[in-house]
């Protein structure tokens, strides 16, 4: 008999434990949806900034996550200082896997769109490191992604042709607007100027209704925009 009281009180935390966990991640969800709609659909920076301040939120948010999204809100908003600050306390904290592969993959996307080599390269090789065992090919790909942005954008390699060529053939809408994007950068590099047009002029169909659809116009009016975006 005591054996089996035993056994129902242990079902019952397991069941306590269980219930606490499911209703721990919801929340969490529903937490990080309304953020990233006050952050990137109500456009109001500011608010999502106070929100992650919230003592409330300490409840359901690790530290670490809650740092990393006050990181988020000070790219969206390009504010260097901030993020690099926020940054250097992140590389001096305990991340998980899942969020080292987040932070390196958002700086390093920030430092490409800032044309900072150091840092690009940096946050690249820290990606590699993290994901050299992967054998995923959701993250795989990502990687591959990631090389390719530091090709094209910091080192402007114009050998990185042949296989933006070979992945656009395999590519539709959005995904084939980007590569083709990323080609005719490459073709102004190499002073190809009727080519990185007529590329160009594909992209913006793939792209259009995007928000990268207004750098691709802005490009074809002045080619010389490719330099910087």
């Amino acid at each position: 008999m005591p054996f089996s009281i035993n056994v129902i009180y242990l079902l019952i935390l397991i069941a306590i434990a269980i219930c606490f966990i499911v209703i721990l991640n919801a929340m969490q969800k529903f937490v990080l949806k309304h953020l990233s709609v006050t952050l990137f659909q109500q456009n109001a920076p500011e608010l999502y900034q106070e929100m992650l301040k919230s003592k409330r939120l300490r409840l359901v948010l690790r530290r670490s996550t809650l740092t990393l999204l006050e990181l988020e809100g000070y790219y969206y908003i390009r504010d260097e200082d901030r993020a690099q600050q926020t940054a250097t306390i992140l590389e001096n904290m305990k991340l998980s896997s899942s969020e080292q592969f987040t932070f390196y993959q958002k700086a390093l996307c920030f430092s490409v769109s800032l044309g900072k080599v150091n840092d690009s390269t940096e946050y690249l090789q820290k990606l590699e490191n993290l994901l050299k065992n992967q054998t995923n090919p959701k993250f795989i790909a990502i990687l591959e992604d990631a090389r390719l942005l530091v090709g094209v954008y910091i080192n402007k390699d114009v050998s990185l042709l042949p296989e933006l060529e070979r992945l656009e053939k395999q590519q539709t809408g959005t995904q084939k607007g980007l590569t083709q994007y990323r080609m005719a950068k490459l073709y102004y590099y190499k002073g190809d100027v009727e080519r990185t047009v007529a590329i160009l002029k594909q992209s913006e169909r793939n792209l259009e209704g995007t928000v990268w659809y207004p750098l691709v116009q802005q490009a074809l009016v002045d080619n010389s925009e490719l330099e910087v975006k």
